[in-house]
C-alpha cells in the first residue's frame, strides 16, 4: 500500500475526533459531511413540502372561491376558525367572523338547532332539544353519523340590527341554509386519544329552493280549494235542481188549493199563503246556491256600482243597529261595470250582512272602490283565470271581531257558518263568491282575530254600455187552448203541471220516460201542439228526447223545463230546437206566459 494511504489509515486509526472521520485532504470530519448533506436534503424536502402544501392550499382556496356554498370551520367552543369567501353572500367578509361564535349569525328562533352551551349570552336559556340532535358548530360526529340537510335560517348583515332589537327580520335579510357538519381531529377518529379539534361544515344557500317549494305547496292548496270548490259547486247544483223540482210541486199545489179552495174557506187560504211564503224562502236559498254553482242565469248590462252600493248603504242605514256607523268612500273615477244589477246588489248585501254580524258590540262599516290595474304576474296567484286589466277594486272594511286562518279558508263554502243555529244560512258570502265569479270578477278576504275583516271584490270595468235584456213580464195566468204533452220522470211535478194547464184550458197528455214519450208522439204527434221535457231525466235525457221528436215531427215546438237557471247547457239546448225555457219551480201565472209566447210561434 502506498505511504500515502497507509497514513491516511494510520491517521484515521490513531486520531480521536468522537467518532467522526476525517477527510484526507482538509481534516473535515467524513461523518459531519454526511450530516450536512443529510440536512440539506431534509431542508429540500422541506421546501417541497411547504412548497406543496402553499400550492396545495392555493389550490383549495382557488376551489373554495368558485364554490358558491360557505365552507367553515370553528374550534371547540363553536368560534370561527375559517371563512370561505362565500359567506360575502350573507353580507360579511370572513375577517369581521373570525373568532365570533357561529351562533351570531343565526336565527333566533333557529337557535334551538344549535347546540345546548356555548350559545351567545342573550341566547343562553332558549336552547331545548335532544342532545343527540344536529349540531351546527359543535357536531362531534362523523361518517354515517354526522348531520347532513339540517335546515336553518341564518341572519344576512342587514338583518343583524333587527335581530339585536328582538324583531323579525324581513324575508330578504334572511338565507335559508341546509348545513351539512362534520367533526374535525388530532388523529385518527378511531383511535382513543383522539383530539377534537372543531367542527368543518359546509352552508349551501336553498332560499330560491324554498320559496319554490313554498310557492308550489300554496299552489297546490290553492288547486285544492278550486278543485273542492267545484266539487261542493257541481254538489250545490245538483241539490238546488232536485229542491226546485220538489218546490214545484209544493207551490204549484199550494197555488191550486188557494185558488180552488181559498175564496170559500179563509183558514185554507191562510194555510195556502203559508207553504206558498215558506216555498218562495226555499226558492231563494236555492237560487243562491245556484249562483255558487255558477248554474244561474246572469243579465250583463251595464251597472253604476257606485249606485248599486248607495242602494245598500239606504238599506243597511234601515236595518243594522245604531251603534254601527256606515261610511262611504266611492274614490274610484269611473264605476260603470258589466253586470246583473240585482245579483250584485244582493252579493254586496250579503257581505255587509256578514260584517254587521262580526259587529256586536258595534263598530265601523266602510265601502271604498278605487281603480286597479291587474297584472299577469297577481293573476298568476289567483284561483281562477282572470284576464288582466283594469278593475273596479270594492272594499268593505270593518271593525268586528275578526277571523282565524282555517274560518278564512272555509268562509266561501256553502252552509258553512260560524253563528248560532237558527241565526244564519251560510249562504251569504257563498252565493256572493258565486256571484262574483260568474261577473268574471274576484273576491277575496283579509281578516285577522281581533283586528277586522276586510273583503275585496274585483269587477272587470265596463268597456261600453250593453243594452239590458228584455224579460217577460209576470202577469195574471192566461188561459189557452191546444195539446200539451209533458214529459217528466217525477211524478209530482207531472201532476201538478197537469193540473195548471188543465185550468188554463189546455188538454194534457204527460208521461214519466222520455223513451215512452218518443214512442207514444210517434203514435199521436199530428194532435200534439206543444211539448214540455225535463232537461234531467235518467236513461233518456232531455236533448236525446228533443232528437227522438223531431225525428218523427221536424217541427215539433218544445219548452225545455228545468230546476236550473239559464246556463250554459240550457243556451245549447235553445239553440239546438227548444223555443222556451222554463225554470221550476214556476207558478201558473209563469207556465202560461210561457206556453202563451211558444204557441204564438207556430
Amino acid at each position: 500500500m502506498p505511504r500515502g494511504g497507509r497514513g491516511v489509515f494510520t491517521a484515521g486509526c490513531n486520531a480521536h475526533f468522537s467518532g467522526a472521520d476525517m477527510s484526507a485532504d482538509s481534516g473535515r470530519p467524513i461523518r459531519s459531511r454526511q450530516s450536512e448533506a443529510q440536512l440539506k436534503k431534509a431542508v429540500a424536502d422541506l421546501e417541497k413540502t411547504v412548497r406543496s402544501l402553499l400550492d396545495s392550499e392555493e389550490r383549495y382556496r382557488t376551489l373554495l372561491a368558485l364554490v358558491p356554498d360557505i365552507v367553515y370551520s370553528v374550534d371547540p367552543r363553536g368560534n370561527f376558525t375559517f371563512l370561505s369567501r362565500s359567506i360575502h353572500s350573507l353580507g360579511y367578509e370572513p375577517a369581521e367572523l373570525m373568532g365570533k361564535h357561529f351562533s351570531a349569525i343565526v336565527h333566533p328562533n333557529d337557535i334551538e338547532l344549535c347546540a345546548r352551551d356555548e350559545v351567545l349570552e342573550r341566547y343562553r336559556g332558549m336552547i331545548t332539544g335532544d342532545e343527540n340532535a344536529p349540531k351546527l358548530f359543535d357536531e362531534r360526529r362523523t361518517g354515517k353519523r354526522m348531520t347532513r340537510g339540517l335546515k336553518v335560517r341564518l341572519v344576512r348583515a342587514s338583518g343583524r340590527e333587527a335581530v339585536s332589537r328582538g324583531g323579525a327580520p324581513d324575508a330578504g335579510a334572511v338565507m335559508y341554509a341546509d348545513v351539512t357538519a362534520t367533526g374535525r381531529y388530532s388523529t385518527d377518529v378511531s383511535e382513543r386519544d383522539k383530539e377534537f379539534l372543531g367542527t368543518v361544515g359546509v352552508i349551501r344557500d336553498i332560499t330560491a329552493q324554498r320559496n319554490a317549494e313554498q310557492e308550489r305547496a300554496r299552489l297546490e292548496e290553492e288547486l285544492r280549494q278550486a278543485q273542492k270548490m267545484e266539487a261542493v259547486g257541481r254538489l250545490a247544483g245538483g241539490i238546488a235542481h232536485d229542491f226546485n223540482n220538489m218546490l214545484g210541486a209544493i207551490s204549484g199545489y199550494a197555488e191550486m188549493i188557494k185558488k180552488k179552495f181559498g175564496i170559500d174557506n179563509p183558514k185554507l187560504d191562510k194555510y195556502a199563503d203559508t207553504i206558498l211564503s215558506a216555498a218562495r224562502r226555499v226558492a231563494d236559498l236555492t237560487s243562491k246556491l245556484l249562483v255558487f254553482a255558477r248554474v244561474s242565469k246572469v243579465e250583463m248590462i251595464e251597472t253604476d256600482l257606485h249606485k248599486v252600493v248607495d242602494d245598500v248603504v239606504m238599506l243597511l242605514a234601515r236595518t243594522v243597529e245604531k251603534n254601527i256607523a256606515i261610511r262611504q268612500r266611492l274614490d274610484a273615477s269611473a264605476s260603470l261595470v258589466l253586470g246583473d244589477r240585482s245579483q250584485l246588489q244582493s252579493a254586496i248585501l250579503n257581505i255587509a250582512l256578514n260584517a254587521r254580524d262580526a259587529m256586536p258590540e258595534g263598530g265601523e262599516l266602510l265601502f271604498g272602490t278605487d281603480i286597479v290595474t291587474l297584472d299577469a304576474k297577481y293573476i298568476e296567484q289567483q284561483t281562477y283565470y282572470l284576464k288582466p286589466g283594469s278593475y273596479l277594486l270594492l272594499t268593505i272594511d270593518d271593525t268586528g271581531v275578526g277571523m282565524d286562518e282555517s274560518t278564512r279558508a272555509r268562509i266561501f263554502e256553502p252552509f258553512f257558518t260560524t253563528k248560532e243555529t237558527g241565526k244564519g244560512t251560510g249562504m251569504g258570502l257563498a252565493s256572493a263568491y258565486g256571484t262574483v265569479k260568474s261577473h268574471n270578477g274576484y273576491i277575496n278576504i283579509y281578516s285577522e282575530v281581533g283586528h277586522g275583516t276586510s273583503v275585496k271584490v274585483y269587477l272587470p270595468l265596463s268597456p261600453d254600455a250593453v243594452p239590458p235584456a228584455e224579460g217577460i213580464q209576470e202577469d195574471q195566468p192566461v188561459a189557452g187552448s191546444g195539446h200539451i204533452m209533458v214529459i217528466d220522470d217525477e211524478e209530482y211535478m207531472l201532476n201538478v203541471s197537469q193540473e195548471m194547464l188543465s185550468d188554463l184550458g189546455y188538454r194534457v197528455t204527460t208521461c214519466r220516460s222520455g223513451a215512452r214519450a218518443i214512442k207514444l208522439f210517434e203514435t199521436m204527434h199530428e194532435q200534439i201542439d206543444l211539448v214540455i221535457v225535463d232537461m234531467i231525466m235518467p236513461e233518456c235525457t232531455g236533448r236525446e228526447c228533443l232528437k227522438g221528436l223531431r225525428g218523427i215531427d221536424p217541427g215539433v215546438r218544445a219548452v225545455l223545463a228545468t230546476g236550473y237557471s239559464m246556463n250554459t247547457e240550457v243556451k245549447e239546448l235553445l239553440g239546438e230546437g227548444f223555443v222556451e225555457f222554463i225554470q221550476k219551480p214556476f207558478t201558473g201565472g209563469k207556465l202560461s206566459q210561457v206556453v202563451a209566447k211558444a204557441l204564438r210561434g207556430r
